[in-house]
């Protein structure tokens, strides 16, 4: 029996070691698994704000591109040649506008014209001149709109090609 008696203190020995390490392996697998259940609600609360933040924002809609040919002009530089090719596509606000502009572009392409040969190359060597330059030449698209149905027009002017020479 004291073999008996010995080997029973040396078990209970042994046990406690490997009690410690399955505590700290549980203590872990559970702060591990409170994390992912805190992560999960904190991203599931999340997801209905910004889908009813997304639901009161209305989603914008998509811009309507027409593009123009390219325009080649003599700029009205007096001491010496100069040219500009630029090519021009116009951000429209809806098919409305789009179909009045097609209808009318043969007179839009007069107004482009004029306005661009009106131009130096000086006017329009700075980025602000280049911007000047979209501002007017929407405000020329704009009025021949005047009188049609669509009520916004055009939105923006893009250049997508624009050489000074």
């Amino acid at each position: 029996m004291s073999n008996a008696a010995a080997a029973a203190p040396a078990t209970e020995g042994t046990a406690k070691p490997k009690s410690k390490k399955m505590f700290i392996i549980i203590a872990v697998a559970v702060l591990l698994a409170g994390g992912g259940v805190g992560a999960y609600f904190m991203t599931q609360k999340s997801k209905p704000a910004d889908s009813k933040a997304a639901a009161e924002k209305p989603s914008p809609k998509p811009m309507i591109y027409l593009p123009m040919d390219t325009f080649t002009i003599n700029l009205r530089d007096t001491d010496q040649e100069r040219f500009l090719q630029v090519t021009i596509n116009l951000e429209l606000a809806d098919n409305l506008v789009l179909e009045a502009l097609k209808q009318q572009m043969p007179s839009l392409r007069n107004r482009v014209l004029l306005l661009l040969s009106s131009k130096t190359a000086e006017d329009l060597q700075p980025r602000e001149g280049k911007e000047k330059l979209a501002g007017e030449i929407a405000d020329e698209l704009r009025k021949s709109l005047e009188g049609t149905t669509p009520t916004k027009g055009v939105e923006q002017v893009l250049f997508s090609h624009l050489v000074i020479q």
